[in-house]
């Protein structure tokens, strides 16, 4: 008996030891439960689609994509298999065999009051949505699906698209296929007149294989057709396997995110969690309702097709890729009836706005998204201004119920405005001599003036004041206050810089009217032969064309140095980098020189923000940009590539050099005292150009070194040699 029981003792020993050590392995905090489910059962079936890239596909020689590569991570994590299921060849008979026993998981399925009937689903992994596809020339007739009403329109058999547009548009005509290679074909051949197909996967299957002739119009204002969340759909009876999978998939993060990096690069979606709260408030709200300014090009205004367009509009659609979230358009006939509207709760939301004291009754900014300065547009003969005391004599134009009129009237009591309903109008009073300027930020100005061909108009100087632009949110709701500002706190800097140059960076070249050269020399000569005795006085006209011609000059310049210089630190811009950095590429190359980039990022920047507010965190990208131009040589490039990220361009100089002198900079910013907040660090990723690579894969290169160094314990600086070493430091290659 004694023996028998040493014997059951040891038995459970090794049955706890064998426990401990799978769950060490895994590193996941597994239940007892779970541990001995996954030892008793060591392979599962997997269903994932074949024509789903970049999501999931056939390469040719096996299954291959995000979603794969993602659940084998989660089944080595389980220290499991996964045997993927090849033989339902569509979504429809898939899920059958899942619901008959024969598939234990499906890898990407959205979950539903219907099939929580017959599955558990684990957390959402990866989101997309969905597109209206047409062909190109049917573009404008088909871009709803309002318009989709009576028409013969592709969907996949078996999805949910199919039965909420059966219940929500039944008078659009169905016709079902088997995957979206299906629907995009269907299209292409006339079989159907559109399909509403997964935007990802068709823009995919329209670059890869150069197709033209049709094109994916994303479906973002719909309630019906909300973001889709792809989760794991487990057999209900494994509890316990999808527990783990749960697990598992929580302590990805970061292999999720190189993921996405791989298979999406820099358009990788990213999606506002809303709690269950929020997404209830906007359940029940509804579609938002919100007004724009009408007439501000670029920025806020409203297309031909009578649509709202813009950098709000890009901003709105960015919005409602990343949530749940729907607006709706409430036309407008100017700025101040928008005001107006919001005032009287005919609108939820001004697209953008700056906060103005008369609008605190009704309104609260949401986080700014943009900022602009104010300038003065003049005629071009006028002087550039450096002190705006010396011009507040003047008499300016601006636009009616802008949020710079009540601050300027307020700050300079004697001010001369004259209020005008668009930017148009307040540019020809200029033009005509109404007013001495127009008062309005660079953007909309310098676009006004390309659009009307408005030669005869010049930024002459720059106000104190400047746009700080959000959304402005009726504040009887502070949910959906905090909804919006979740919204705006998403968007990545580097996202949102490049949304501004898409609008903002207009090139705008005052160049030289030769037809007037020729008028002008034509009378100096008919002058010189008739009228000898006027020779002083031609002289003194031509001396005033010079003049002309000199502040012509200075005009292009000052307005290639606002589209060239970033408004806050001073140094280049990221349009102005992308043409230092392609120019610098071809040099190198020619000349057979090494080119070195260093990408630079502030560290635990949003530390700064949260602590001590924006206007501080300001301050310390301002002082380090000082110290970044103070330190750099005078063959460098130094610019602000967007947010608290920097770059320097670095011509001539070898690996080693460029190390030695990355490390220079980060010691002396490191070691600097900045007012305030006190030392701050930061990281920098560094790469060199190597013989054949394109200047979007130097760049790459560089911000994966960056991101090696941030993992890497910040404050640190990381060199990557080509895509050879790459793969050992666990990036993906360039």
């Amino acid at each position: 008996m004694k023996k028998y029981r040493v014997f059951k003792w040891l038995i459970s020993f090794l049955i706890v030891f064998a426990e401990g050590t799978f769950a060490m392995d895994t590193g996941l905090a597994l239940t007892r439960e779970e541990s001995e489910f996954l030892m008793q059962n060591r392979s599962f079936s997997v269903y994932v689609e074949r024509n789903f890239a970049p999501f999931s596909f056939w390469d040719g020689v096996q299954l291959s994509g995000y979603s794969v590569d993602f659940a084998n991570l989660i089944a080595q994590r389980l220290g499991v298999s996964f045997h993927y299921k090849t033989e339902a060849t569509n979504w429809k008979s898939a899920v059958d065999k899942f619901k008959e026993g024969k598939i234990d998981i499906i890898a990407q399925m959205t979950s539903s009051s219907d099939r929580k009937s017959y599955a558990l689903f684990s957390q959402p992994y990866m989101s997309h949505y969905h597109s209206i596809v047409v062909p190109k020339e049917k573009r404008a007739e088909l871009n709803s699906l309002e318009k989709l009403k009576g028409k013969v329109v592709g969907v996949i058999n078996g999805y949910a698209v199919q039965s909420e547009l059966s219940e929500h548009y039944p008078e659009i005509g169905l016709r079902l296929f088997e995957d979206n290679k299906q629907l995009v074909e269907a299209v292409m051949l006339g079989r159907v007149e559109a399909s509403i197909a997964t935007h990802q996967v068709v823009q995919r299957s329209i670059t890869s294989n150069f197709i033209t002739d049709i094109v994916s119009i994303p479906i973002l204002d719909n309630i019906y057709f909300p973001i889709v969340q792809e989760s794991f759909g487990i057999q209900k009876s494994e509890r316990l396997l999808a527990s783990a999978i749960g697990k598992a998939i929580d302590s990805l993060s970061v292999e999720q995110a190189k993921l996405q990096v791989k298979w999406f690069g820099d358009s990788v979606p990213k999606y506002v969690a809303l709690t269950e709260s929020e997404s209830n408030f906007l359940n029940a709200f509804g579609p938002i309702k919100y007004c724009i300014d009408p007439k501000w090009k670029p920025l806020d205004f409203e297309n031909s097709l009578g649509e709202p367009d813009g950098l709000s509009a890009d901003v709105l659609a960015l919005f409602m890729q990343r949530s749940s979230i729907r607006f709706r358009y409430v036309p407008t006939a100017s700025w101040a009836d928008s005001v107006k509207a919001l005032k009287e709760r005919q609108c939820d939301v001004l697209a953008m706005a700056a906060q103005a004291k008369e609008r605190d009754a009704f309104m609260t900014l949401s986080t700014p998204y943009a900022n602009f300065p104010v300038v003065v547009a003049t005629q071009i003969h006028q002087p550039f201004v450096s002190r705006v005391d010396d011009i507040l004599d003047k008499t300016f134009s601006v636009v009616r119920s802008y949020s710079i009129v009540s601050s300027l009237r307020h700050k300079y009591p004697n001010i001369k405005l004259i209020e005008v309903d668009k930017a148009l109008n307040g540019l020809k009073m200029v033009a005509s001599g109404e007013v001495y300027g127009y008062l309005d930020s660079v953007a909309s100005i310098s676009h006004v003036v390309e659009e009307h061909e408005m030669a005869g108009i010049k930024v002459s100087a720059k106000m104190d004041e400047t746009f700080s632009l959000g959304l402005g949110v009726r504040n009887d709701y502070p949910d959906l206050i905090s909804i919006i500002n979740k919204h705006v706190e998403s968007i990545e800097p580097t996202i949102m810089q490049s949304l501004i140059s898409k609008r903002v960076a207009i090139r705008y070249d005052i160049s030289t009217d030769y037809s007037l050269i020729w008028k002008v020399l034509f009378v100096v000569v008919v002058f010189a032969l008739f009228v000898i005795f006027r020779y002083r006085e031609l002289a003194k006209m031509n001396k005033k064309i010079q003049l002309a011609y000199d502040e012509m000059h200075a005009a292009k310049q000052e307005l290639e140095l606002l589209v060239s210089q970033d408004y806050l630190t001073g140094l280049f811009n990221r349009k102005k980098l992308d043409e230092l950095m392609a120019r610098e590429c071809i040099e190198s190359k020619h000349y057979g020189r090494p080119l070195g980039v260093i990408m630079i990022d502030i560290d635990h920047f949003k530390d700064v923000n949260d602590t001590y507010g924006h206007s501080v965190g300001d301050d310390v990208i301002g002082c380090i940009a000082r110290l970044l131009k103070q330190h750099a040589r005078p063959s460098d490039k130094v610019g602000r590539w967007g947010g608290e990220e920097f770059m320097v361009l670095c011509p001539n100089t070898p690996p080693d050099e460029l190390i030695a002198f990355a490390e220079m900079i980060r010691a002396q910013v490191s070691s600097y005292d900045i007012p305030i907040v006190g030392t701050k660090t930061i990281s920098l990723g560094l790469a060199v150009l190597e013989p054949f690579e394109t200047v979007v894969e130097l760049h790459k290169r560089a911000d994966n070194a960056l991101y090696v160094a941030k993992n890497n314990g910040r404050n640190r600086v990381e060199f990557l040699e080509p895509s050879a070493c790459l793969a050992e430091q666990g990036i993906e290659p360039c």
